[in-house]
């Protein structure tokens, strides 16, 4: 008999805390990237809601940083503990998935059979299949490199899938009741870290709702408690706009769901070619194989178990969403995630026999790309990495070394950023939270992020993300703006970005110019 944790083979635990400390060691010593900075704020300044998202991944992080400081090493710590747990709950989802109704295993154990979950794969065989497709997994490998909030979702949502999952295969009414309102504990988490987790929760909903084997369960009062939590959660991140102008309602509205209307038909399509490669890419071609051949088939053996139905409805419908919405506008690719995970666990489910040679020959271009991504950030090479994933290098050497400059050449002044990710940088390697300066269309924060009102207003250097758009920002705000320099930040021989230098000497602001 093999040795389980939590009903895990031991060599799954060993294979995710092996991706665990590998991710760690890869980011150890780099510094944050402009949204990471950016909830590093939030982890000091507490509310119940901020400019583009609820409340979670400022407060998760609040204690790890009071406890171990401010280092970046604190947030990548907590951001692959995450995915840790994430990949242990999805894994528990496929070993859930693959056995027998819970009511079922006195029965099949006194008649000595193995359980089955009505899609013809074995436990031990999903598992295996879940080793090689997670271990090969390009959006397991990177989400958990950076504490953002898809990294906080996506841990609870799949906890709460699970969850749901056990629930499903309970008996109604008692037995299933905490299981239950452990999942609808988890989903408001997942909602209260982002927004967009509201589609997979809905998802989940909709499922439990239209199977005819899981609506008994809506009989009871379990699921109607645990679906009381996400409400709870919503209505919270609803007070809270109602109580700062709709502000994250507009940011969603106004930035993610207007269509483009103007976008030749050749680029929309060439848009929904990427959004289905990535999909591909991110979900493993194995998988999408498996979830395929399974679909034709066994289609209504596929559907007729409550939990993998729950699963199909939780992975496709926003995928189909998101399918649909790439010809109106661009798709931001780190919206998939949560539907690719969940190909990768219906593949699993669908997976008979041992590894085959096709297995692997098909997750090889997803361990290419997750390679792709990790080599060039392991190696500290900032032109192979993403855009994004470049901030993390230079910026630590380039403030200090304008701390140095303020401190000779301008002594008393406060050094601030004009937009967001500026203000965020600035803040994080100065250890004090400030606004942004300047006219910012995403404002860093409203009330929170104020200057001190038991001092006068200081002088400022401010950093902006170019000379145009800095002397915008801030002439438009201050009465007298002074441009000095490009302030470059680098990391070896390479130029990272290139943000202008200003000084407000006198940081009064229009009308008051007196």
């Amino acid at each position: 008999m093999r040795t389980t944790f939590l009903s895990l083979p031991l060599l799954i635990w060993l294979a995710l805390l092996v991706m665990m400390l590998v991710r760690f060691a890869i980011m150890f010593g780099t510094g944050p990237l402009h949204d990471e900075a950016y909830y590093w704020s939030w982890s000091q300044e507490l509310d119940f809601g901020y400019y583009d998202q609820p409340f979670l991944t400022g407060w998760l992080l609040a204690p790890f940083v009071a406890l171990l400081g401010d280092g970046a090493w604190v947030m990548r710590a907590v951001a692959t503990l995450l995915i840790f747990a994430a990949t242990a709950f999805l894994a528990l989802t496929v070993n859930a998935l693959s056995g027998p109704p819970k009511a079922q295993n006195a029965q099949q154990e006194l008649q000595g059979q193995k359980g089955r979950s009505g899609v013809e794969g074995s436990g031990s065989a999903a598992l295996s299949g879940f080793l090689l497709l997670a271990f090969t997994s390009p959006v397991l490998w990177s989400v958990g490199l950076f504490y953002v909030h898809d990294t906080v979702m996506v841990c609870f949502l799949s906890l709460g899938l699970w969850l749901g999952v056990e629930a499903l295969k309970r008996d109604k009414g008692l037995s299933s009741r905490p299981w239950w309102i452990m999942a609808g504990l988890a989903l408001a988490l997942a909602f209260s870290a982002k927004v967009s987790a509201a589609l997979w929760i809905m998802a989940l909903g909709l499922s439990v709702a239209v199977h005819p084997q899981s609506r008994p369960h809506l009989r009871a009062a379990g699921p109607w408690l645990g679906a009381g939590l996400p409400l709870a959660a919503f209505l919270l991140f609803l007070t809270w706009n109602a109580l700062n102008g709709w502000v994250t309602f507009r940011h969603v509205g106004g930035e993610h769901l207007v269509p483009d209307t103007s976008t030749p038909a050749s680029d929309r399509f060439l848009r929904f070619g990427l959004v289905v490669l990535a999909t591909l890419l991110f979900s493993g071609l194995t998988a999408i194989v498996l979830v395929v051949l399974g679909a034709v088939r066994r289609f209504r053996a596929l559907l007729h178990n409550p939990g993998v139905f729950a699963l199909v409805v939780f992975t496709l419908l926003p995928l189909l969403i998101f399918f649909g919405l790439s010809g109106l506008r661009d798709v931001y690719l780190n919206w998939l995630i949560p539907s690719c995970l969940g190909l990768l666990v219906l593949s699993c489910c669908l997976w008979i026999g041992p590894i085959r040679r096709w297995h692997v020959i098909t997750s090889l271009p997803s361990a290419m790309l997750a390679l792709a991504l990790l080599l060039p950030i392991a190696f500290r090479q900032p032109w192979f990495m993403p855009s994004n994933a470049r901030d993390m290098l230079g910026w630590e050497a380039s403030i200090e070394k304008l701390m140095e400059y303020r401190d000779v050449a301008y002594p008393g002044y406060e050094i601030a950023g004009n937009y967001y990710h500026l203000a965020a940088q600035t803040s994080f390697h100065q250890g004090t939270v400030r606004p942004s300066v300047g006219l910012d269309p995403r404002p860093h924060q409203f009330n929170l992020y104020h200057w001190p009102d038991d001092k006068a207003r200081a002088p400022l250097l401010v950093l902006t993300p170019s000379l145009d758009e800095g002397m915008e920002a801030l002439s438009g705000v201050f009465c007298s703006v002074t441009p000095l320099s490009p302030w470059p930040v680098n990391h070896r021989e390479g130029r990272i970005a290139l943000p202008y230098l200003f000084a407000i000497h006198n940081p009064s602001e229009k009308p008051d110019c007196g």
